[in-house]
């Protein structure tokens, strides 16, 4: 089966803002809730990929941090808007804008 918008199902994990397959270079099929036929393969991750995914939150926590509640509060308000304007498409952002 194929899925009408392949880009919602991407093959590769985001890990530290980067999309990568595992460590192990093991995948996992991914099965329609609906009909249970495979649609595709994601990556398993393991406890490489959660160390590296823990210390680039950690990092960024930092960053966060450091910004004004207004300028967090800006950011923020900026995803809902977005989130927002392209609820109705059912479609990620990247996707609906296409």
């Amino acid at each position: 089966m194929k899925l009408k918008h392949q880009v919602l199902l991407r093959s590769q994990l985001l890990i530290a803002a980067e999309w990568r397959d595992a460590v192990s270079g093991e995948r996992i099929i991914v099965n329609n809730p609906a009909t249970g036929d495979a649609i595709g393969t994601v990556p398993m991750a393991g406890e490489m990929e959660a160390q590296i995914a823990v210390a680039s939150a950690a990092r960024a926590l930092e960053s966060w941090r450091a910004q004004t509640g207004k300028v967090r509060a800006s950011i923020l308000r900026r995803w809902s808007d977005l989130m927002l304007q392209h609820s109705v498409s059912g479609l990620p952002c990247s996707a609906s804008t296409r």
